[in-house]
């Protein structure tokens, strides 16, 4: 009789071990369902949520490059091929300000002039002769460049004597004559004479000429084409944009291309190279608005 009663208790007490093993593994089996669910929940509304901040961030940045077009384009321009241009527009600069030499004065004068003459025409030859009149660059094409040449004529060999005009000749038809078959070169139409700026600074970077003492703006910033010729300091192909020690003239304005209906702030950056007593033109940027591609 007592075998039977502890019989009896060993087999209701073995009911609720099973009872509880398989509540446990019902709960584990609802959990891991609810984490895939909330999981795939946080998922589709990150990829929607995703979605929404690039469409806002898309929408707040064409409001602000709407603003910022609006007001470049009701400034008033005038025609760069108007009788008496370059004088005007050396006129609107404040010499008063730049703390330079006479020489260095009268040779910024003469460079502003070429300068102008040569992205109101675009030529091969004229831009030769701005990189090169007066001055004693070394030339290494850009790597970026180099590579591309490589890739459509062949190897890029120097010139006899380091003469660069045959290589730049090769990169001028590729990147300028091939992609503007049939069309006018990229070319200013129209600058405002009211709002140019220069200054001088004894450091040269890309956001120090856009955003430092001549800055007037930009929504997105492009550099003019570098061929490769260099004045001053070594180039160094990891760091092709790093800071530049020297002394630096920067100058920027409005201005109207042919290549957009928009205007666009322009920024100019020249180097003073001691040895030829010259203004060595260093870089030209504009805003990504004007789609304006030319060399520098």
């Amino acid at each position: 009789m007592i075998a039977a009663v502890e019989q009896s208790e060993t087999m209701a007490g073995g009911r609720p071990s099973s009872h509880w093993a398989k509540r446990v593994v019902t709960h584990a089996l609802l959990f891991c369902l609810c984490l895939v669910l909330v999981l795939l929940v946080r998922s589709t509304m990150s990829q929607s949520y995703n979605q929404e901040r690039r469409r806002i961030e898309a929408e707040g940045r064409a409001r602000r490059e709407g603003q910022f077009t609006a007001s470049w384009n009701k400034l008033h321009y005038t025609d760069v091929r108007e009788n008496g241009f370059d004088e005007r527009f050396l006129g609107a600069l404040d010499w008063k300000s730049l703390r330079l030499s006479p020489i260095q004065k009268d040779r910024l004068r003469e460079q502003l002039s070429a300068v102008m003459s040569y992205l109101r025409a675009p030529s091969l030859s004229q831009y030769l002769q701005l990189k090169t009149n007066g001055l004693h660059p070394s030339f290494e094409p850009m790597p970026a460049l180099r590579q591309t040449l490589e890739r459509a004529q062949g190897a890029v060999g120097r010139e006899a004597g380091g003469e660069p005009s045959k290589t730049v000749e090769r990169l001028w038809n590729l990147l300028m004559v091939t992609t503007n078959t049939g069309l006018e070169y990229p070319r200013l139409t129209a600058i405002c004479l009211d709002h140019v700026k220069v200054a001088v600074s004894l450091t040269n970077s890309d956001l120090l000429v856009m955003k430092g003492p001549v800055g007037q703006g930009m929504t997105m910033g492009r550099g003019a084409i570098e061929a490769g010729f260099r004045y001053g300091s070594k180039f160094n192909p990891a760091a092709p944009r790093a800071a530049e020690q020297g002394l630096f003239v920067f100058v920027s304005f409005f201005a109207h291309a042919n290549t957009s209906p928009n205007a666009s702030p322009v920024y100019l950056s020249f180097r003073w190279s001691e040895p030829d007593a010259q203004w060595a033109p260093q870089a030209l940027y504009t805003d990504m608005l004007l789609n304006f591609t030319t060399f520098f």
